[in-house]
């Protein structure tokens, strides 16, 4: 047989604080991003400090589809020394997409 308590607490939030829903806060975030250009850095802070060595060969992997000069949203070094250039929104949604390749892949070389 089973039991049932009900319990009704209430919980004071402070005045400086708000409940929002997560769906909310999402859209918020993503309007955050509209206009930004991402660097190698924020790609690396993005994916929680993952290695740079292995977060680009996901997007080598894909880089008929990301690169910029196919219509895509990253902006590839052409050379050594030269940045990495990210357009921020489609780049989030990118790794939102790929979470699991991008935490899987390890640098091979």
């Amino acid at each position: 047989m089973t039991q049932l308590i009900e319990s009704k607490i209430s919980i004071k939030i402070p005045s400086n604080l708000i409940l929002i829903e997560k769906a909310k806060v999402l859209e918020l975030e993503n309007q955050s991003l509209i206009g930004q250009t991402w660097n190698a850095k924020d790609v690396t802070n993005r994916l929680g400090g993952k290695d740079i060595r292995d977060w680009k060969l996901v997007f080598y992997k894909h880089r008929e589809e990301v690169d910029i000069k196919n219509g895509g949203f990253v902006k590839f070094p052409t050379r050594k020394g030269m940045p990495w250039k990210f357009h921020a929104k489609m780049t989030a949604h990118f790794i939102d997409n790929h979470w699991k390749e991008f935490m899987e892949t390890k640098d091979r070389f």
